[in-house]
């Protein structure tokens, strides 16, 4: 179970899920709003005894089979949505902080047709383009 001392209030985290079939696989550049008890994260709306059971049985053994004997993540998604996770729905060894920073990157001589095809690329791969300026 992922040891709720490598969570850093505020950072941006990305993990993989055990429960996959139920949830998202893969969770990308979350950012950490809080960690709640199940008492906690139920007065905020979730529904942490009917999620426990439907993603127990994915969980390794020695997992609590109860939804109030365990800490919830609460996040950010990258699509500004929020929810919680169960911390040992955390796949422990795919959790890491990611450092998250804007750049810009300079091309010289590119056509316009070139242009789109580097945006296509580059959000192809997860980025999102703020920005494109021709100089």
């Amino acid at each position: 179970m992922l040891d709720q001392s490598k969570i850093k209030l505020e950072s941006t985290v990305s993990f993989d899920l055990y429960p996959a079939h139920q949830l998202q696989a893969k969770v990308t550049n979350a950012k950490v709003l809080g960690i709640f008890t199940a008492a906690t994260a139920q007065s905020l709306g979730f529904d942490a005894p009917a999620l426990h059971v439907n993603v127990y049985p994915t969980l390794p053994p020695g997992t609590p089979n109860k939804f109030d004997q365990y800490l919830y993540i609460y996040v950010k998604l990258a699509n500004g949505e929020k929810t919680f996770y169960g911390l040992p729905w955390i796949k422990e060894t795919t959790f890491k902080e990611e450092v998250i920073r804007t750049i810009a990157i300079y091309i010289d001589a590119i056509s316009p047709d070139q242009q789109n095809l580097a945006v296509q690329a580059l959000s192809a791969i997860g980025l999102t383009v703020a920005k494109v300026e021709v100089l």
